[in-house]
């Protein structure tokens, strides 16, 4: 179990890496060590990893950078040749997560006999920049619904006449700046966010 050894930041910290360590742990077999400042060893780290995603029982596409001995997700400037690859492992993996987590808690509702609508989240591709990023739905008609943290947030109107109204899609932290009050997180892994009341114009 190669992987555990995240758990020895000291080590990895130690080790001939150019700027701060960055780890990714595509399996349980296999911990991958690159650094901050190591411009070929970020898209090595990229492309080893989906290789090794694509394989038996996957377990990470997050890459983590090791600051004050403690790991935090870690993503390369845009301009960065490695950041689309590595921003696609983490919405691969992120949204893998999500799905389970949501079929699960729909189930756990369903049984409780509740009426929490558990929302989706999805991988969207800007056509004209070919950057990928996360999105879930904010519906109005949803009296009590989980929110997965996604990217950005899509508002919806559901219309009297069928259909939807989207009035907007922000990013998640200007969201949270301004309506964060209507957001409850529920301390779970992924974080969802519980909402009972649709934000006000």
């Amino acid at each position: 179990y190669d992987s555990s050894r995240l758990l020895l930041p000291d080590v990895i910290q130690n080790a001939q890496i150019k700027g701060d360590p960055v780890i990714m742990v595509p399996n349980s077999g296999t911990l991958l060590v690159t650094g901050t400042n190591d411009l070929k060893g970020l898209s090595n780290l990229a492309e080893i990893s989906d290789d090794l995603l694509h394989r038996y029982q996957p377990l990470s596409g997050i890459a983590l950078r090791l600051i004050g001995g403690e790991w935090s997700p870690y993503l390369p400037d845009r301009r960065h040749p490695a950041h689309r690859p590595l921003n696609e492992l983490r919405l691969s993996t992120i949204t893998r997560f999500q799905t389970g987590q949501q079929n699960q808690l729909s189930l756990i509702h369903k049984k409780r006999n509740e009426c929490t609508f558990v929302a989706s989240s999805y991988v969207i591709t800007k056509p004209k920049t070919n950057e990928s990023f996360s999105l879930c739905a904010w519906q109005s008609h949803f009296a009590d619904a989980l929110l997965p943290k996604t990217d950005a947030i899509l508002f919806s109107v559901r219309l009297s006449l069928g259909g939807w109204d989207y009035l907007a899609c922000c990013p998640w932290d200007k969201v949270v700046s301004i309506c964060g009050d209507l957001m409850e997180p529920q301390g779970m892994y992924p974080e969802v966010f519980r909402v009972t009341q649709f934000p006000s114009a």
